[in-house]
């Protein structure tokens, strides 16, 4: 919400401060620092339903703003290979991820946003 925002501010003129000195207090899934060849890794642990909401929304927003800020879509590719290959390499139920990231990305491209629908919810909870 808040980068769509930022980027729809852009669009229309505005211009966008940060603060690096404000604190929030926001735990993003079950974060744990996890290692390869030296490289750290932050795996959230989100379940599968999350991950149908994030890839879904993505393609949303790819539709919305990819054109006009080019630099922020190579960022949001780079993001979905990072988000893809965390799951895969560290999580449990990673299969079942992959599908809620690959169903969410059909029901993206079809078009079809708002609730979930209950069948995928119930697969993907399950």
């Amino acid at each position: 919400v808040d980068t769509d925002f930022c980027l729809r501010v852009r669009r229309n003129g505005g211009k966008i401060a940060a603060s690096y000195r404000g604190r929030m207090s926001h735990h993003l899934g079950k974060r744990e620092r996890r290692k390869i060849l030296g490289r750290a890794f932050y795996p959230t642990h989100h379940g599968a339903f999350r991950h149908y909401y994030v890839a879904r929304n993505r393609v949303l927003m790819i539709w919305r703003h990819a054109l006009r800020e080019p630099h922020w879509f190579a960022f949001e590719c780079a993001a979905t290979v990072m988000w893809t290959f965390r799951a895969l390499a560290f999580e449990d139920h990673k299969w079942k991820k992959i599908l809620g990231m690959m169903i969410g990305t059909r029901d993206g491209l079809c078009g079809r946003f708002g609730a979930c629908p209950e069948h995928i919810r119930r697969f993907l909870q399950s």
